[in-house]
């Protein structure tokens, strides 16, 4: 399926067939996919908190935008962002990159100072680390649909509990966003909706012509 396919046929599933399991190796695949998105300086300052036990969601359902059935979902990812970027994980990306590239350690030593001084330059990293999830967020949107499965991404939660039941309170990574994944209820009405979006010639401008 075409990708413009998929975005023209997906929509934000909400009530989900309760006990629907996603195959393991289709978590695997859009997992994998995840890790590969685009995100500032290649650093990936985030987590990915894969949730699918049932006591765990309905746990989670009390604190998440309520027109949204988590609980009979078959999968929460949670995106969890970095507060801040520490030196010691650059320099271990630094170095798995010399790597992965066949480097010695220290040949990219100009691209970890340069790093290194980018990032002490942001003052409100978590800002920035949240930013990143959302280009994450992005990809799991195209690819769960193309497995077949049916996600709605959620950043209406209370991201304290979030924090607090996943065990993320006193670390360095704070909730952001929600994958809720699984497979539309038999004869949900909304997959019948028209899909609401303005037409280009209202989106897009072309500079200088029409600004």
């Amino acid at each position: 399926m075409m990708i413009y396919d998929i975005l023209s046929s997906r929509y934000a599933t909400k009530h989900y067939e309760k006990g629907k399991k996603i195959p393991d190796e289709d978590i695997r695949y859009v997992l994998e996919s995840m890790n590969l998105s685009a995100s500032a300086l290649g650093l990936q300052p985030y987590r990915f908190i894969v949730i699918d036990d049932d006591e765990t969601k309905e746990k989670l359902a009390e604190y998440s935008f309520h027109g949204i059935d988590v609980a009979d979902a078959s999968h929460l990812i949670v995106i969890a962002s970095m507060k801040s970027v520490p030196d010691g994980y650059i320099e271990r990306f630094i170095e798995r990159t010399e790597k992965l590239r066949g480097f010695e350690r220290g040949d990219l030593q100009e691209l970890e100072d340069l790093t290194k001084k980018i990032v002490h330059s942001i003052d409100d990293q978590f800002t920035w680390t949240q930013k990143q999830a959302y280009l994450v967020m992005g990809v799991l949107h195209i690819v769960a649909p193309e497995r077949g499965i049916d996600m709605t991404p959620m950043e209406v939660f209370d991201r304290e509990a979030y924090d607090r039941i996943l065990g993320l309170e006193g670390t360095n990574y704070g909730s952001v966003l929600v994958g809720v994944l699984g497979y539309r209820k038999e004869g949900d009405p909304d997959q019948k909706l028209a899909k609401t979006r303005f037409p280009l010639s209202e989106i897009v401008s072309h500079f200088p012509k029409n600004i």
